[in-house]
C-alpha cells in the first residue's frame, strides 16, 4: 500500500489546514514507488557537517557549501517573510 499525498507538521496546520492524499492498494505500485524515490541517489542532495561543524550538501561527486538551488529570488521572498513577521503564525 502506498500514501501519495501532503502533509504539514506544524501547531497550526493541526487544526487549519486540510491535507489531501491518495491510498493506493497495490503491491506492485507501491515497488516501482519505492524503486523511484530510493532507487536513483543523484536525485537528492545529502546534507551534513564537516569537520568544521559547518553545514555541507553532497549530490554523487557535487559538493556545495551553500545550500543550492538557493538565490536571489529566495533571499527576496526571505526578506519580506521576516518583515511581514509571519513566524507568529506558525
Amino acid at each position: 500500500m502506498s500514501y501519495i499525498g501532503s502533509s504539514n507538521f506544524d501547531p497550526r496546520s493541526d487544526f487549519l489546514n486540510l491535507e489531501f492524499g491518495i491510498m493506493i492498494e497495490s503491491e506492485e505500485f507501491a515497488q516501482q514507488l519505492q524503486h523511484y524515490l530510493l532507487g536513483d541517489k543523484s536525485l537528492y542532495w545529502k546534507v551534513d557537517r564537516n569537520e568544521d561543524g559547518k553545514l555541507e550538501w553532497r549530490r554523487g561527486n557535487q559538493l556545495k557549501n551553500k545550500e543550492p538551488n538557493y538565490g536571489g529570488a529566495s533571499k527576496v521572498f526571505d526578506k519580506l517573510y521576516r518583515a511581514i513577521n509571519i513566524e507568529n503564525e506558525l
